[in-house]
């Protein structure tokens, strides 16, 4: 057996500064990990509201993560599409040809989005919920992954009315993340979509209705903003409610703040109520911030306005500016820009180095690593246009 202690004299050993700075930042790193992962930094919060005589509509986002790497896509109508899902699972795939083109935000892929808007104007935005349990395996249920539902849903439908009537009959096995939907349209009309206890919970908002969604079910949120004793509420499972910073005081607050604008300037007042929900470290008004990026869909007028977190100024993009003909090719443009974005032809060099940032991310912050990226890189592959 080697002996590796014989010529090594702790007492005579000292670390050059180089080594402690190593040390120090690996160990802050360890620190910083999981203080994330205890925090569940995955607050994101979302809100519509339509004004008197339909003067606005509006959908607000802010997405908060560590990672502010995206890309903006120009999806296009009359394609044949198929869901990635887990085959393993003896799932079959939802199958489905878009029927409206879109602009969407996404983060894990091409046609794996975590928000946007149809050229019709209605809009999906998804945040994490942790109490999400998903219906249990159906041999008859059509199935696709929780970031593709929001595609099919902004390939296939103009209106919530529709969505509601229709979706029941889709079910979601999750490839990455436990979620739930705003889902709003160009009427003013606005629906959350939500799995609890295995079971589809839509909920339909008149237009009147000011609409506000953060980490905990709708039920639950709406319950403890409106409790004088918050700390009593119980959850749907009749558990004491938690996260209350990080969900339920933002769910909360933020919809004290939306009764308090006169709203004037919508797109201002809009972000001016994302910037109060912004998720900071260590404490509400100071620390490192979150917020990745600040989205305002003009739903009315199909435009989308967004910030992101190295960049304050506000970014445009008009939905209507694009020819959805899938005869054309798919265009893509990079988020995190100082100017408005600039879109270009698909680039699969640029959609697999966006995958690969998802995947190192996962890694980082100690989750379990994306198994499908593989298939993600190759899924743009099977969709074929119909007009060729």
């Amino acid at each position: 057996m080697l002996n590796l202690t014989s010529k090594f004299n702790l007492s005579n050993f000292r670390p050059s500064k180089k080594l402690l700075f190593t040390y120090f930042s690996f160990f802050s790193l360890l620190f910083f990990t999981q203080l994330c992962i205890q925090n569940e930094i995955y607050s994101c919060t979302a809100f519509s509201l339509t004004g008197a005589d339909k003067k606005f509509i509006i959908m607000g986002k802010n997405y908060d993560w560590f990672v502010r790497d995206a890309l903006i896509y120009v999806n296009k109508r009359n394609v044949q599409k198929k869901a990635l899902v887990d085959i393993n699972l003896e799932d079959h795939p939802l199958e489905w040809i878009s029927k409206y083109g879109s602009v969407t935000f996404n983060q894990h892929g091409f046609g794996f989005p975590v928000g946007g808007m149809n050229e019709k104007g209605l809009t999906v935005e998804t945040l994490v919920l942790h109490s999400t349990i998903y219906p249990k395996y159906e041999s008859q249920s059509k199935v696709i992954g929780e970031l593709q539902w929001n595609q099919y849903v902004l390939d296939s439908f103009e209106t919530v009315d529709e969505l509601i009537k229709n979706i029941d009959k889709i079910r979601i096995n999750p490839l990455i993340a436990k979620v739930h939907y705003m889902v709003c349209d160009s009427n003013g009309y606005c629906g959350t979509f939500e799995y609890l206890k295995g079971k589809l919970v839509k909920k339909y908002f008149e237009i009147d209705q000011a609409k506000v969604l953060t980490n905990h079910s709708y039920e639950d949120a709406s319950k403890y903003a409106a409790s004088s004793d918050p700390d009593s509420v119980l959850d749907i499972n009749g558990e004491p409610l938690k996260n209350k910073w990080y969900s339920l005081d933002r769910f909360k607050n933020t919809s004290e703040y939306i009764n308090e604008l006169r709203w004037n300037d919508f797109i201002s007042d809009a972000f001016d109520v994302l910037s109060n929900a912004t998720v900071n470290l260590f404490d509400r008004d100071w620390g490192f911030s979150f917020t990745q990026w600040s989205i305002v869909y003009d739903i009315k007028n199909k435009k989308i306005n967004y910030i992101d977190k190295k960049h304050s100024r506000i970014k445009k993009i008009d939905v209507n500016d694009f020819d959805y003909s899938c005869s054309e090719p798919v265009e893509y443009a990079h988020m995190n820009t100082n100017t408005d974005p600039y879109f270009k032809y698909y680039s699969r060099l640029a959609n697999n180095w966006l995958v690969d940032k998802m995947y190192a991310a996962h890694i980082v912050i100690g989750l379990k690593p994306i198994k499908w990226m593989s298939s993600i890189k190759k899924y743009p592959a099977s969709e074929s246009c119909l007009d060729r």
